[in-house]
């Protein structure tokens, strides 16, 4: 990665905390600030250490839970905030291809089948999406977050968030009074905000 997050010490009060420094915190935190919002990263351990750093780079128009009513456009606004922002990441549209499994007797036969246990794994059909280079976007992201005004703050983790007027969040020896929190956490909101 060729930016660094900054090292700059962290404030007592900021206007947005970000809690994540993967590819949705800084995302949204580059979005933030861009906007003139104060913007300040906790991250855990490293930038991209969760789920961002370990992408296998496939880019998909929806979401893992399928489409959701209020998250369409997925790609062109990748596409926008790339070119906003300068950021090349080696994006490549040319679709995806859906797999589903068949009975081995209904599927037609073809390049596009193979085995899988005792059913056939077949392309269902190609939807819209392809590739980029996940370390490339980290890179970009925290550059343009940078850029903009947010700090990025390393091996910060957050132990508990209070919801109010004010959020709070603990950061174990001190704490953090934000007017918004952003949780950027994927697999790991559970251990910050249970059910």
């Amino acid at each position: 990665m060729d930016a660094r997050a900054a090292r700059a010490p962290l404030p007592d009060r900021v206007e947005v905390a970000v809690v994540g420094a993967g590819f949705t915190g800084l995302a949204a935190a580059c979005a933030l600030a861009r906007r003139g919002a104060r913007v300040a990263v906790l991250e855990a351990g490293r930038v991209g250490e969760g789920a961002s750093g370990r992408s296998g780079g496939i880019v998909l128009e929806d979401t893992a839970a399928g489409p959701l009513d209020g998250v369409e456009g997925c790609i062109p606004t990748l596409q926008k905030h790339l070119a906003e922002t300068g950021i090349d990441c080696d994006l490549h549209l040319g679709g995806c291809f859906e797999l589903a499994h068949r009975p081995p007797e209904s599927a037609a036969p073809g390049p596009l089948r193979w085995r899988d246990g005792e059913s056939a794994l077949v392309v269902e059909e190609r939807v819209p999406g392809g590739t980029l280079d996940p370390g490339a976007l980290l890179s970009g992201l925290l550059r343009a977050a940078l850029e903009a005004g947010a700090t990025v703050h390393e091996r910060t983790p957050v132990r508990s968030l209070e919801l109010g007027g004010d959020a709070l969040l603990e950061l174990g020896d001190r704490a953090l009074a934000c007017d918004a929190a952003v949780l950027g956490l994927n697999g790991y909101t559970a251990e910050l905000v249970p059910d």
